[in-house]
């Protein structure tokens, strides 16, 4: 399994802090990462494609393109 990025690992914290029970809507995941990522909102397909390919996020197949499952968990690192 390849490593998450850093700032994948930021987006996804913040989406899963969105999120109820790890479901979020749509419209959220888009403002999220056209924030992040100063980018159009029509733009963020690819953004979330490769997001699913590192398995942080899943597209569920019933929902209508309404909401996207986070598969993460945030962990709290020590510093040492």
């Amino acid at each position: 399994m390849r490593k998450v990025p850093k700032i994948y690992e930021k987006v996804i914290n913040r989406l899963y802090l969105n999120s109820f029970e790890g479901k979020i809507h749509t419209w959220k995941v888009r403002r999220v990462l056209g924030i992040t990522f100063h980018i159009n909102k029509h733009d963020i397909l690819p953004i979330l494609k490769e997001m699913e390919e590192y398995k942080l996020i899943k597209f569920p197949k019933n929902s209508g393109g309404r909401y996207i499952f986070v598969l993460w968990t945030p962990t709290c690192e020590e510093e040492e």
